[in-house]
């Protein structure tokens, strides 16, 4: 069973993406985004500029505050790597629940 994350609503929450084995980027993009399962409406989606060999950034306290807290559906904060040359695509998971923010 994979680890689910609990991110604190109002949080900063930080992500890091990258390809299998340390692969260089070049033509790659990245889009990040939010879900709750099963729906495949994007709550939180924005493309991700790379630093070095990877993506990375963060949910902002904003975006955390805004997603509801969950106890039964995880949600899953996904990269979505595409290269368009290639024409390839990967997906990167995450999953996770949002708890209340410390009183």
């Amino acid at each position: 069973m994979s680890k689910i994350d609990i991110i604190r609503q109002g949080e900063d929450h930080p992500f890091s993406f990258e390809l299998d084995g340390g692969e260089d980027i070049t033509g790659w993009i990245a889009l990040m985004e939010v879900k709750v399962f099963p729906d495949d409406v994007a709550l939180i989606s924005r493309i991700i500029p790379p630093t070095g060999n990877a993506w990375e950034g963060f949910l902002t306290s904003t975006e955390t505050a805004a997603l509801a807290i969950s106890s039964d559906s995880p949600y899953y904060l996904t990269g979505i790597l595409r290269n368009a040359t290639l024409d390839q695509e990967r997906q990167i998971p995450e999953r996770f629940h949002v708890a209340p923010a410390w009183g």
